[in-house]
Parts: structure tokens; sequence; C-alpha cells
């Protein structure tokens, strides 16, 4: 036998695993996949991106449409600076005639922004609220999502008070029940843009200091 026996004290040289090279490979794979997902993830929000702002634009379009009705086109303004919340405001125009002012409003609700397009005519009277997009608790806050409720502001002005039992006065506004929230956030919605509106037809939209809100009364 030919066994050969290292000496007392030396050390066996080291021996290169396999696992090392295939964890090494795997990691490279997994890194090539990941690269691969994110170009292809990139790639399909810059095809989405330009048709969602586009769909947007057709819905805010329909909305202020089916408020001022008696507009036949709608030039957006300068944004409003003394309230962000005010994200868009459109001049109603009628024969190049302005008939009323469209508002893209902001207001907290209960699951977050209340996004509400508010339209006022040429006499200051609130012609309609059409609910964009929201996150509020459907069969509670949804509740003041509907006709019933925002239909209280239609062909009336400002100032509103937010009630929680009947109406005693012709502006007074009942929160519904079980959405006090979501109420108190389109009151705000419609409050923010009368006082938009003031700052518009006066021609001060760019120098106002208007701080709008609103809480439930009663």
């Amino acid at each position: 036998m030919n066994d050969t026996v290292l000496a007392e004290g030396t050390q066996t040289p080291p021996i290169k695993k396999k696992n090392d090279i295939s964890i090494a490979r795997l990691g490279l794979t997994l890194l090539a996949i990941t690269f691969v997902i994110a170009l292809a993830l990139g790639y399909v929000n810059s095809i989405t991106k330009d048709k969602i702002a586009q769909i947007e634009i057709e819905n805010t379009n329909i909305a202020m449409s089916g408020i001022l009705t008696e507009a036949d086109s709608f030039e957006r303004l300068a944004d409003y600076e003394a309230d962000p919340r005010v994200a868009e405001a459109y001049a109603a125009k009628a024969g190049g005639e302005t008939v009323g002012y469209c508002f893209k409003v902001n207001p907290s609700g209960f699951g977050g922004a209340v996004t509400m397009i508010v339209g006022i005519n040429a006499d200051k009277l609130v012609k309609g609220v059409e609910i964009i997009s929201h996150s509020e608790t459907p069969g509670l806050g949804t509740k003041a999502i509907d006709i019933k409720y925002w239909g209280q502001y239609v062909d009336k002005t400002g100032p509103f008070n937010l009630v929680k039992t009947a109406a005693a006065e012709e502006n007074d506004i009942v929160a519904v029940t079980g959405a006090t929230i979501t109420s108190t956030a389109i009151f705000n919605g419609v409050d923010m843009a009368l006082a938009a509106y003031d700052s518009y037809a006066s021609g001060t939209a760019d120098s106002g200091n208007t701080e709008t809100g609103g809480a439930v009364n009663g």
C-alpha cells in the first residue's frame, strides 16, 4: 500500500466547494431576473401613464359638462395658490363668455382624500358636485356620496352650516348619520370651491390667503 501520511502538525489543503459556485450562479440569475422584471414594469408604466392621465382628463370633462350644462368648453386656469387642496380650476365658457367655474378639490375624508368637482355658475350658485374618486367605507361613508346628501347644496350659495339635526335655516346642510366625516369632507370641498370662486371672479386668485374648513354644528 502506498498511503500517504501527513506529518504531525501539517494542515490539510482547502478544498474548493461546488456549493460556493452554485450560490454565486443563483445570485447572478436572480439579479438578472429582477433586472428584466424592472425593465418590463418600467415599460408598462410608460405605456399606461399617459393613458391613465387621458382617462382622468376625460372623466373631469364629463363631470364638468354634467354640472354646468350650458357651457360649451372649459378653460384651465392658473393654479389656486391660496389652498393646495384646490387641485384644478376651470372657467366654464359658453359662446366665449364665462358662465361659471368648476373646481377639482381634495378634502380629507375618513379613508383619505375625496377628489370631487364642484360647479358654480355666474350667480355663485352651486350647481352640482361630482365625486371623481374616494376611499370611503362602503355602506357608511359612501352614503354621503349620494345626491341625497350633496343635492342639499344645489342652487344655493354659501356660507353653509353643517348640522346633525333637521335643518333650521335655508343654508343648513344635514350630515348623513353614520357618515359624518365624509359629510364634512364634502362640506369642506364645497367651501373650498366657493372661496376659490370669489378669488377667480374678482381676479385675485394668485394672491388670496383664504383659509377654509368646517365642522359639524348642532
